[in-house]
C-alpha cells in the first residue's frame, strides 16, 4: 500500500473497534458479507454452513481485524496482514482480549514466508489503496498465497460516476459516515 494509504489507517487504529465511530460502515457490513464469504469457503470444502475448522484463511489489508475475527469465530485459523502497523497493533490487541488465536503479520502478502499457503485469501476493501501500477503484482501474489484449489475473494467499491457520488461524496462529506479521504477510488470511469 501506498505510504499515504497506511498514514490514514494508522491514525483510525485507536477508534477502529467503535462501532459507532469512523469505521461504523465496516462494522455495518462485516456481518454479511463475512458470512457469505465463509459459506463459500466452507461449501468449497464440502461443508455445510460456516464452520470453517481446520482450514486456513489469510486476511490481507486486515486494518485492525473485523473480518479476521469473524473469521476465526468461524473456525478457521486466520492470519491478518496489514501493512499499517498501528492498525495491525490494534488487530492484535483486540484478538488477544477476546481471546481468539489470529496470528498477525506485517506487510502484504508479497511479504509472506516462501512457500507459505492458505485455503482461503481475503482481501476486502485494500487494492483500491495499491497504487495502480502495483495492483498486478499484488494480485499475483494473491494467487501464490493461496494452496491449489483454494479461494481467493477480492472486494473493492465500483470506480463509476454513481459509486463516486454516493460513496466518496455521500458517505464522508455528506453523510460523514466515514472519515474524509479514506476511500480511495482512484481515476474514475465515467459512466452509470
Amino acid at each position: 500500500a501506498q505510504a499515504s494509504e497506511v498514514k490514514k489507517f494508522d491514525a483510525l487504529a485507536a477508534q477502529w473497534w467503535d462501532p459507532h465511530g469512523p469505521m461504523r460502515p465496516l462494522h455495518a457490513m462485516n456481518p454479511a458479507r463475512t458470512t457469505w464469504v465463509a459459506e463459500r469457503i466452507a461449501k468449497h470444502a464440502s461443508r455445510t454452513g460456516t464452520g470453517l475448522e481446520g482450514l486456513s484463511v489469510l486476511d490481507v489489508g486486515c486494518g485492525a481485524g473485523l473480518a479476521s475475527e469473524a473469521f476465526a469465530r468461524f473456525g478457521a485459523s486466520v492470519t491478518g496482514m496489514d501493512a499499517a502497523p498501528e492498525a495491525l497493533a490494534a488487530a492484535r490487541d483486540h484478538a488477544d482480549s477476546a481471546g481468539l488465536p489470529i496470528r498477525s503479520l506485517p506487510g502484504g502478502p508479497e511479504d509472506l514466508p516462501a512457500g507459505e499457503r492458505f485455503d482461503a485469501v481475503v482481501s476486502l476493501e485494500v487494492i483500491e489503496h495499491v497504487a495502480l501500477e502495483d495492483r498486478p503484482a499484488f494480485a499475483r501474489a494473491l494467487a501464490r498465497a493461496v494452496k491449489p484449489g483454494g479461494m481467493v475473494f477480492l472486494s473493492t467499491l465500483n470506480r463509476t460516476t454513481k459509486s463516486f457520488l454516493t460513496a466518496k461524496l455521500g458517505a464522508e462529506y455528506i453523510l460523514r459516515l466515514l472519515p474524509v479521504g479514506v476511500l480511495n477510488l482512484g481515476e474514475v470511469t465515467l459512466s452509470a
